[in-house]
């Protein structure tokens, strides 16, 4: 059973989500976590996750989509950990598409936030 920790970017997110309504994507997020352990993949280590054309500093960045709204994250079954650090609310076309230079800037700047994490717990 891995974890889940999420950045202080996302939490904020996350906090909008359960304002208008949304409670299910914090247990989603632990759901994916512990499904997956040091010796086996979990759903949040299929290729299908990577985002092709990224800029080179963020290969390692992947994205799930959850309903209708975009989770990016980074990490491993083998590290047993995961990190989310960016929620896309509401994703609609066109509107900071992952190729965009102005959105990869925002989903650089939320990995470098440095504020304590939060580790997802157990529901």
């Amino acid at each position: 059973m891995c974890s889940m920790t999420i950045s202080p970017t996302a939490d904020g997110h996350l906090q909008e989500l359960f304002r208008s309504g949304d409670k299910k994507i914090e247990k989603k997020l632990f759901d994916l976590a512990a499904a997956a352990s040091i010796t086996t993949e979990g759903p949040l280590d299929e290729t299908a996750c990577h985002i092709r054309g990224m800029a080179s500093d963020l290969k390692l960045v992947r994205r799930r989509r959850l309903g209708n709204h975009r989770v990016f994250y980074t990490g491993y079954h083998t590290q047993c950990s995961y990190w989310t650090f960016y929620i896309k609310k509401n994703k609609k076309k066109g509107v900071d598409d992952e190729l965009d230079p102005a959105f990869q800037n925002k989903l650089r700047s939320a990995l470098q936030d440095a504020a304590t994490p939060r580790i997802i717990p157990k529901p």
